[in-house]
């Protein structure tokens, strides 16, 4: 070996024992930032414990691993998992990635309305991006997803996937004229147990949800939601669709609370498969079967042919109030009762 060899050697060696010193050092300090940043959120409400936590991703990534994770938020909502899995930069801490896939705990607390809501998600993964008043957006990917609680039925309700985004702006709004978050929502093969709810199947394949929350978002209590809505607070709904059975829909328009916490709104729907679903609603006593025919004869007369394949469409007004759904003049069904707390 030449000296060239030798002294050429040497100075790969220095220079790859100086990068990871460097990389150790750096990697220290953005370890540090993320649990500063995890035990900052305490400020806005939330609280983070873990067991321990320790760094992996040399020499390229850093990887930082909280085991026995929890999250306790502002609603009393509960997180849990064994393991979660945050990567991030070395020189930025507020934005990471997650990934956990050995079973996250979700616990929403009991009310005197409403029994304790579990769920189970077996994988979640996504991207973080916490700002100045704590979770300023994210995107997850969840599948599967069980939830227990949520409907008084023995099943679990059950998703094969849901994906959700969160935006929320810097600083929050003023007044609800403003928007406190932006939501979307997709959830694939949703299994709905209660017969009640499920009078189309029990199965919806596919959910879609586009909307925007005026206003300060509020926690999940009386007091918190009553300001809100007391203050004028909405959800706009740009665009809600899905599939159930042979009912296509679509819809959009605005979503308020009543006075009891309910659902109420109007909207402009488009519907196809309408037929079809008549029949299944009759058939499990949702709407009276003497009332079927008379309905679809109504509808077939305002429906328009739309697409390549002249599909029968409503273009109609949907409206809920006091729990019922009205499809134009028409009482098309009961609504279950919604339990916010």
């Amino acid at each position: 070996m030449t000296r060239k060899q030798i002294r050429i050697g040497i100075g790969i060696a220095g220079a790859v024992l100086a990068y990871t010193v460097a990389w150790f050092f750096l990697a220290n300090a953005a370890e540090n930032r993320v649990m500063r940043q995890l035990q900052a959120q305490a400020a806005h409400g939330v609280v983070i414990t873990v067991a321990s936590h320790g760094k992996s991703g040399y020499p390229f990534a850093l990887r930082v691993t909280l085991k026995e994770f929890n999250l306790t938020g502002r609603s009393g909502v509960m997180v849990a998992r064994p393991r979660l899995v945050l990567g991030t930069s070395l020189f930025d801490a507020t934005h990471l990635t997650v990934s956990a896939r050995d079973g996250t705990l979700v616990t929403v607390p009991a009310s005197e309305a409403r029994a304790v809501v579990r769920g189970a998600i077996e994988t979640v993964t996504g991207n973080l991006h916490l700002g100045l008043s704590g979770l300023r957006d994210a995107r997850l990917a969840l599948e599967p997803v069980t939830v227990d609680g949520l409907v008084p039925a023995e099943k679990p309700v059950t998703a094969a996937s849901v994906t959700l985004s969160l935006e929320k702006p810097e600083p929050e709004p003023a007044d609800h004229t403003l928007p406190g978050a932006h939501l979307t929502a997709d959830i694939a093969t949703l299994f709905l147990p209660e017969p009640q709810i499920a009078a189309l199947g029990n199965t919806v394949d596919h959910l879609s949800l586009d909307a925007m929350l005026m206003g300060r978002v509020p926690l999940l209590n009386e007091a918190s939601m009553a300001a809100w809505r007391d203050e004028g607070g909405t959800i706009e709904i740009r665009a809600f669709s899905g599939q159930w059975a042979q009912l296509n829909f679509g819809l959009g328009g605005t979503l308020a609370l009543d006075s009891s916490f309910q659902p109420e709104g109007s909207f402009d729907a488009h519907i196809d498969g309408f037929d079809e679903a008549i029949d299944a609603l009759a058939g499990t006593h949702a709407i009276k079967a003497q009332y079927s025919d008379l309905i679809k004869m109504g509808l077939s007369v305002i429906a328009k042919p739309v697409g390549d394949q002249n599909v029968p469409t409503l273009t109609v007004p949907l409206t809920i109030q006091d729990r019922v759904l009205y499809l134009s003049r028409f009482k098309i069904m009961k609504l279950p009762e919604v339990r916010l707390f």
